[in-house]
């Protein structure tokens, strides 16, 4: 057997541009020269792509991007060629201590730039200072994927493992050129020792991956994090972010700044721009980016802003508006209304058009006070609830972060600004694009370009009002319902509703500014800005609906945010070992320590688990949880089958093995977005066989054969293996309109780990010597029990040789309970015939008393999943060898444990005992029941046949039946179930109702239990309700013994001359 590790390989497209493009908004004329300093730094040239889920965008290393320097893109749904935003970058300004402004910023280059690729030098004889070479070099993007280091972590664990065969477990293995040529440190001559963010693994300040450093994501599970709670301490360690990251340097000291005019702030900044790869997930129709904003300079800038430039173009640009949500930190643009026509330069999106956002997650640190501020918000019930009341409304904390977090001057601003203005064409000149320095810093401030602020209501310009009575705001159009209740954008004053829909205002191409502050940037401060593009697009309800979807999908990315990142990953795909015979395949299903489901333990928070609220539009909470269910094996036709992409073609990839925990949960349905049907579609993951979990099994057949036919001796067949996890949080319900944003994917898989198997049967008889084997796959070994009780759910039966010796005579029962092979209380299966030895071996149960509470069988000896301590037990054989169980036997959680050196496996379970309130899971506990006739031709014997009705033959008492007085039938309780210890009926179908356990049947007139009062039917004689194999016979010396009593409770129906003396003279004990 042979492992291929699937790689799959991203190609990036990058775009080198030797001249610049201008965008379409050419008639911009402004004053600036184009000047260059000698030994000045060109623009950033290089674009790069980066595609790996339903969004297609670029980034280029000048600080611009979504825009190749000539067309938009940010492409999505990917592949679909319609776009949702323009272009973007950050804007930065601030005055220094004489009064005089600095200005970063960029738009769309036509007048040159303000940003140059490389770092600054950060020594102070010659800081900020960088040379053309520096800049040069600098001009590209370093791509990294999370698993490409993830499986360079496991490569360096397996090399320091001596238990660990590096060639069998990573065949070919090449360390990938950008680990071992990762930007860790700056270039000599300055430049900061530390650049691109790296784990140091033996902490001597040095990048080295043959060391094992590795470029930093963090890798919690591993504990490779500086912030394993996710506080966000000020000192915390840089680190990449996404599945898929762009990392690259940037600053604004290179050359002049040709786009404003303005003097340098002298910043540098290093960015990522990141994605995730997550299937179905809202988190697929988003893109992130973080900035590590440095001041390298030796000045101290006060009013400083820091902003995001968006020029969203949804589609048609040409019908847009935009808004802002206060709360959330969020600025969006919508279609004005409820088409978005294609044009001859632009692809609408149609009917029902989506809506783009632009989420503002971190902003600079707020100016130390020396407090932990405290915050408006507050949590009820589980609920994030803003509370105007609580604190300072004008502190920050509305869409801040840190806020009353136990740490001093911790606090983070968010969003403090929302101002927009507009394309040339569209709205006065007033609220058009920026030409001179003082213009694109009253946008960052919420200022227009005359000088005037931004007003409450109209467009927010002073031109649209006829009263004298204006209120200054910093929020543009802040919704409906208004998003800044507290009127935080208002010192404190609420206001009514604003949106430009409600107004009926032309629509038009739209562009807004974010931004956080006023702060102070000192000498070398570094502050970090986050931002998040979020689309989302409703399935019915107009344009403002998907408004509304994307306040849904937004509080899915700050709940992201929240937690660091840190995305759901799914169950590790388990390792396969196959063992080929001939004409068969034996598969071992196991995980490695490193494995995040080792143990089938995985459970893991998924950021994206939160729901929507008529109150609140959301909450955080309920169950995040996913949770290991099960395990798939698929077999690929050919080797060319890619199992990622092809997984759903049913002509190249089928499934021939499953597997799951025993519960009620079978079908899982993942529902997936369809752009040819504008629709969610249903698609089954998984049919669960609720048979429990099984660790090895055997395939005959081949899949894609078309008689289904053996498989073939010395032909390569290929298989993948997945594990796949489970959350049934508020699941989403296609007939439900109102479950649009619930849960749409139960089912997950990780894609880490999977490998294509190979495997090619064959005759094995040369490899061991020439000997046949005379056992196979599946065989059942006989288990003798010597002590213990319970079956682990398992029908059990006593060897015949047991039974003759329980009936031989006194005391009338065995020592040792020899089971036949199959039927015994814990399975054992062979699953290598090649390893099975001569031998025999114990089993012996570990700290089992830990869940001794009661009686054997009793209410007070009742287990559950919250009082049941999970136990080990281990194996000793003949020749004295041990072995310990790797599982832990669980509760009411069958799973099999493979002693792959013995060649055998157990499968066992602790259940709770049946009959008692339902308890044990599978159908509290009845198994099975059958009667058999010596001759199935003479059915000589028939019993009562229970049923519901008022009358003698309502003789078994399950269910949840209870008289109320009004039933036509007078009477009293005495047809009542004891519905607490039956409630679904199952031992009232033994035998098709005509046997039944002595607890559960009536105690009344004509009923077979004592006729007393009913507490003689619960008390603990009774207990336990145990399996039983009732053998009538003629041969005299198999007869139990037992007292023959007189049970008719009618004293007229029975026998006058049935004495005492008589029945035992009549019926005598066998002695």
């Amino acid at each position: 057997m042979r492992d291929v590790k699937n790689i799959f390989s991203l190609i990036l497209a990058v775009i080198i541009s030797t001249n610049i493009i201008s965008a379409p908004d050419t008639t911009l004329n402004r004053k600036i020269p184009n000047q260059r300093l000698l030994a000045g730094c060109e623009p950033g040239q290089t674009s790069t792509e980066l595609a790996v889920n339903n969004v297609r965008f670029v980034v280029n290393t000048g600080g611009d991007i979504w825009w190749d320097l000539t067309n938009p893109i940010y492409e999505i749904p990917a592949g679909s060629g319609i776009h949702s935003l323009f272009a973007g970058s950050l804007w930065i300004g601030g005055f220094d201590s004489f009064g005089q402004i600095h200005i970063a910023a960029m738009r769309y280059r036509n007048e040159g730039s303000d940003y140059y690729p490389g770092p600054l030098i950060a020594e102070p004889d010659n800081a900020a200072n960088t040379s053309q070479e520096v800049c040069q070099e600098y001009d590209q993007h370093f791509y990294i994927n999370r698993e490409m280091v993830r499986e360079f972590i496991s490569y360096n664990q397996c090399l320091e493992d001596p238990d660990c065969d590096v060639n069998s477990e990573f065949p070919a293995y090449i360390i990938p050129d950008i680990i071992l040529n990762w930007p860790a440190h700056g270039p000599s001559g300055g430049y900061s020792h530390y650049l691109a963010p790296f784990w140091d693994m033996d902490g001597d300040g040095y990048y080295n991956p043959y060391n094992g450093d590795f470029p930093f994501y963090e890798f919690v599970d591993l504990g490779y994090t500086d912030d394993p709670d996710c506080v966000r301490p000020r000192a915390r360690m840089s680190k990449l972010y996404g599945g898929h990251t762009l990392w690259w340097v940037f600053n604004d000291n290179g050359n002049t700044h040709d786009e404003t005019g303005a003097q340098s702030i002298v910043l540098e900044i290093q960015a990522q721009a990141f994605a995730f790869e997550e299937d179905e997930s809202d988190i697929n129709n988003m893109s992130f980016y973080n900035y590590q904003i440095i001041n390298r300079s030796m000045t101290e800038y006060t009013q400083v802003y820091f902003g995001v430039w968006t020029d969203p173009d949804l589609g048609n640009p040409e019908d847009d508006y935009i808004g802002c949500d206060v709360s959330r930190g969020l600025g969006y643009a919508y279609n004005a209304d409820e088409y978005d026509e294609t044009t001859i330069e632009h692809t609408g999106y149609g009917s029902q058009p989506p809506a783009i956002g632009i989420d503002f997650f971190e902003g600079p640190y707020k100016d130390s006070d020396g407090w932990d501020n405290h915050t408006n918000w507050d949590t009820i019930g589980g609920i994030p609830v803003l509370d105007c009341e609580l604190a300072d409304v004008m502190n920050g904390n509305i869409n801040g972060l840190n806020f009353q977090d136990g740490y001093i001057d911790n606090e983070r601003l968010g969003m403090s600004v929302f101002m927009y203005y507009n394309n040339i064409g569209d709205g006065t000149i007033y609220t058009q694009d920026p030409s001179e320095v003082y213009q694109y810093y009253n946008y960052l401030r919420g200022y227009w370009r005359d000088n005037s602020p931004l007003y409450y209501g109209c467009t927010g310009h002073q031109s649209c009002y006829t009263t004298d009575t204006l209120t200054q705001t910093r929020f543009a159009f802040p919704g409906s319902p208004t998003t800044d209740p507290c009127g935080w954008g208002q010192n404190g004053i609420p206001q009514d509703d604003w949106t430009e829909e409600m107004l009926d205002f032309p629509s038009g191409d739209r562009r807004f500014i974010q931004s956080s502050g006023p702060f102070t940037l000192s000498p070398g401060a570094v502050n970090e800005v986050t931002v998040g593009a979020v689309w989302a697009r409703a399935t019915n309800g107009g344009s403002w609906a998907s408004v509304e979807a994307l306040q849904h999908s937004d509080d899915i990315a700050q709940n992201l945010f929240n937690k660091c990142f840190r995305v759901v990953n799914g169950p590790d795909a388990p390792e396969l070992s196959i063992i080929e015979s001939e004409n068969q395949l034996i598969f071992h299903i196991y995980n490695t320590s490193s494995s995040n489901n080792y143990l089938d333990q995985y459970t893991e928070e998924d950021p994206s688990q939160i729901i929507s609220n008529t109150s609140n539009n959301s909450i955080y909470g309920f169950n995040p949880y996913y949770n290991f269910q099960g395990y798939q094996v698929f077999q690929l036709k050919n080797a060319g089958v890619n199992f990622e992409t092809e997984r759903y073609d049913t002509n190249k990839v089928k499934q021939v093995f499953q597997c799951d925990i025993e519960d009620d949960i079978d079908k899982i349905i993942n529902y997936k977005w369809s752009e040819e049907h504008n629709d969610l579609i249903p698609t089954i993951e998984v049919v669960g066989n609720n048979k429990g979990i099984t660790h090895s099994f055997s395939l005959t057949k081949d899949a894609f054969s078309e008689d289904n036919s053996e498989l073939v001796n010395f032909k390569e067949y290929y298989f993948v293996a997945i594990a796949y996890a489970y959350n049934d949080e508020d699941l989403f319900n296609s007939q439900n309109p109102d479950s649009h944003y619930y849960q749409k994917t139960p089912y997950i898989y990780s894609h880490h780990n999977i490998e294509t198997h190979i495997a090619t049967p064959h005759n094995n008889a040369p490899e061991n010597g020439g000997t046949a084997i005379n056992t196979s796959f599946g065989t059942k070994i006989p288990v003798e029990m010597t002590e213990g009780h319970g079956n682990s759910n398992f029908i059990i039966d006593l060897e015949d040789e047991t039974i003759e010796e329980i009936l031989s005579g006194c005391p009338w029962k065995t020592d040792n309970r020899k089971y036949k092979a199959g039927f015994s209380p814990i399975e054992v299966k062979i699953i290598d015939p090649l390893n099975i030895k001569n031998e025999s071996y114990s089993l012996h149960y570990i700290d089992v008393t830990t869940n001794s509470t009661g009686e054997l069988g009793t209410d007070e000896s009742s287990l559950s999943s919250s009082n049941f301590i999970p136990f080990r037990y281990l194996i000793i054989s003949s020749n004295e060898d041990t072995l310990y169980s790797d599982l832990n036997v669980q509760y009411e959680d069958m799973s099999e444990q493979l002693f792959t050196e013995w060649g055998f496996s157990i499968t066992c379970a602790q259940n709770n005992f049946t009959g008692n309130k339902d308890r044990n899971f599978y159908q509290n506990g009845f198994l099975d029941a059958e009667i058999v006739f010596k001759d199935p031709e003479c059915i000589w014997l028939n019993f009562v046949k229970d049923d519901d009705s008022f009358s003698s033959f309502n003789w078994i008492r399950s269910g949840v039946y209870v008289h109320t007085g009004t039933e036509w039938v007078c009477t009293n309780t005495n047809f009542d179930d004891i519905g607490d210890y039956d409630r679904n009926e199952y031992m009232e179908n033994i035998l098709d109702g005509t046997w039944a356990p002595y607890k559960l049947v009536s105690s009344y007139i004509d009923g077979p239990a004592l006729h007393n009062s009913r507490n003689s039917q619960l008390i603990t004689r009774y207990y336990p309700v145990s399996s039983v194999n009732l053998t009538i016979t003629s041969d005299t010396t198999k007869w139990s013994r037992c007292c023959v009593v007189e049970t008719c409770d009618n004293k007229w129906n029975q026998d006058p001359d049935c004495t005492n003396e008589l029945l035992f003279e009549e019926y005598p004990i066998n002695n």
